[in-house]
């Protein structure tokens, strides 16, 4: 059971490549924003707790700086939970510190909550207003799917 339990974490719900980091490599980073048409960075603004995760703040500060590396204008704001959370609902901030926690290995609950357009019962975490319909769809095929082999990356 234990090492099964230790196979879950590293596959299911995800190719095991994806476990292998990337380097970090800024100016491979700084050829993809001119490539996006950011040839000179852009300015985002980071909203995260202080007082709800393991050193939070910490991690705020670690992505502003690395974002710095890569010709970003960053700025964080870290306050308490019940500040960020207000400030994330009218949508107020570029990027924030979204920690979604899964019941099991499954990607599910994540994609329908975070990612899927709001509406229709999903997306209630999605403060980004991200929307795509053809990804929305494959949530909703997932959704529906019960064969965990098809459900498999």
């Amino acid at each position: 059971m234990a090492d099964r339990c230790r196979d879950v974490a590293v596959s299911d719900g995800a190719p095991k490549d994806l476990n292998t980091r990337l380097p970090f490599d800024p100016e491979a980073s700084k050829k993809l924003l001119v490539e996006a048409g950011y040839p000179n960075g852009f300015s985002v603004g980071l909203s995260c707790p202080n007082d709800r995760y393991v050193y939070d703040e910490n991690i705020c500060l670690a992505v502003v700086s690395m974002l710095a590396k890569v010709a970003s204008r960053s700025s964080r704001r870290s306050s308490r939970r019940e500040v960020v959370a207000t400030a994330e609902q009218p949508r107020r901030v570029h990027v924030h510190d979204r920690h979604a926690g899964l019941p099991t290995a499954d990607a599910y609950s994540t994609l329908s909550e975070v990612i899927h357009s709001r509406g229709g019962g999903m997306g209630g975490l999605n403060a980004g207003q991200y929307s795509n319909p053809k990804f929305d769809e494959l949530v909703k095929r997932i959704e529906r799917e019960v064969d965990s082999t098809k459900r498999e990356p």
